[in-house]
């Protein structure tokens, strides 16, 4: 999976055109690799409770990572321990998108932050005449923070506003990861298609990969004709 990611990057988003499709396996490789460069991992989650993420890390053989609140694991400096935040909190009281920023804020240069599933301000945020520029505007400022981020989104096909959220995440990122189902369907060898795109690079890498009780295990590569509908294959 690393030689498939390849190294972190400043801005990173990955897409989920599916909700069936879960990136959280893809997330982990993302935060052990940032943990191998001696950083130290940070995930906000909008989509599942910190009991998910260590599950998911097992079962995806990272059961070296030890995910624990943010408040258990401040004053620890061993970078094995991943501080877990509760989206639902920032979602609770006020603005969020402002708590989300200011959060951001309180991290360092030297952290590694995943904001999972952080398309929900696409439905929690009112709607206007000007959303999407404030959106926009939003990205924009997490952007300026400069720290480094991994972001997850899966869109939602009937939602304009989630599109746009999407591609404008992907034009200002160093990296984009697709996750897709089969376009045939369920299959037992294969859980779906994962494309990595760099632009500034020129980069561009399509490969099938297959999650088992295990980890997960590259399958194939180049093997286009039975992956699913690129929804996003424009975004460079």
């Amino acid at each position: 999976m690393d030689a498939t990611l390849g190294d972190i990057v400043t801005n990173e988003l990955l897409i989920c055109t599916s909700p069936l499709q879960s990136c959280r396996f893809a997330l982990l490789a993302r935060v052990q690799k940032a943990i191998e460069q001696g950083l130290h991992a940070k995930i906000i989650s909008f989509m599942d409770f910190q009991s998910s993420w260590a599950k998911s890390a097992e079962r995806c053989n990272f059961a070296k990572l030890s995910i624990v609140p943010m408040n258990a694991a401040s004053s620890n400096q061993d970078n094995s321990k991943v501080s877990f935040v509760n989206g639902a909190a920032l979602c609770a009281e006020g603005d969020v998108l402002e708590n989300i920023e200011k959060l951001l804020w309180t991290f360092g240069k030297n952290d590694y932050i995943v904001l999972d599933g952080l398309d929900i301000v696409c439905s929690l945020y009112p709607d206007a005449e000007t959303k999407n520029i404030q959106l926009k505007a939003f990205i924009d400022r997490l952007i300026d923070t400069e720290r480094r981020l991994c972001v997850s989104l899966t869109p939602r096909k009937s939602e304009k506003e989630d599109e746009i959220f999407a591609r404008y995440w992907a034009h200002n990122s160093d990296q984009v990861v697709i996750l897709q189902n089969l376009k045939t369907g369920l299959a037992s060898d294969v859980s779906g298609k994962l494309t990595v795109i760099r632009p500034e690079e020129d980069i561009k890498k399509e490969v099938l990969y297959k999650l088992g009780d295990r980890g997960v295990e590259i399958v194939t590569a180049g093997l286009i004709s039975t992956s699913g509908r690129d929804d996003f294959s424009n975004l460079r």
